[in-house]
């Protein structure tokens, strides 16, 4: 049942970071000094928009939509974690599993959402920062919970009541995701294909390491 959980996490993974390249990747210059005024302070709000302005929109409709569907093996992969806890904290695996369900259900809705960005040039101002505004929330959720269920697994690993073992702390998301303070020096085009994937990329890296380990 784990091997089939954990090969289930690449598939979700694999899928998310798919949606996102459909959603904003592009080889054209990238201006990272504009703004971005949300918790995400990696991307500009402002440079994505208007890349995926000129994208087509059945191109950006099947991004968002992948959103669904990984969101959805996403979260059923989260159980991972429950049925390799030791049996006596087995309430905590199923903690630590339902707040990585609830980061990829409403990180799939989000990553959805962000569908309507691509009307950048058609929608009135205030339109789309009524749009913009409510995706923000989901955003909001979605990075609490993924921060609070990556550093718990972080540290149920560190412990060793879990049965991974401990050097894969180095492939866990949680730690993965410091590797941004590098790849944000990256040129385009990897910077969109490498840093606007990132929050994707250290799943299916996590996922496929224990794919070989556990």
């Amino acid at each position: 049942m784990t091997r089939i959980l954990l090969l289930i996490g690449v598939l979700a993974s694999s899928i998310m970071y798919i949606g996102d390249l459909l959603l904003y990747y592009s080889k054209d210059e990238y201006d990272k000094k504009i703004g971005y005024r949300s918790l995400n302070k990696i991307m500009s709000s402002v440079s994505t928009y208007k890349i995926m302005g000129g994208i087509s929109k059945r191109r950006t409709r099947m991004g968002a939509l992948l959103g669904v569907f990984a969101g959805f093996l996403g979260a059923i992969a989260s159980f991972h974690i429950y049925t390799l806890m030791d049996s006596e904290y087995k309430s905590l695996g199923l903690t630590i599993s339902l707040i990585w369900m609830l980061s990829f259900m409403v990180g799939g809705t989000f990553h959805s959402h962000w569908f309507y960005f691509s009307f950048i040039n058609e929608l009135d101002d205030k339109v789309f920062k009524l749009v913009e505004d409510y995706v923000e929330i989901l955003r909001k959720i979605t990075y609490v919970a993924y921060t609070l269920g990556n550093a718990l697994l972080f540290i149920v690993i560190l412990f060793q009541i879990i049965k991974i073992p401990i050097y894969a702390l180095i492939v866990t998301p949680a730690a993965l995701f410091y590797l941004l303070i590098i790849l944000i020096k990256l040129p385009q085009p990897y910077y969109l294909a490498i840093v606007g994937g990132w929050g994707n990329i250290p799943f299916i890296i996590y996922y496929v390491t224990l794919c070989f380990i556990i």
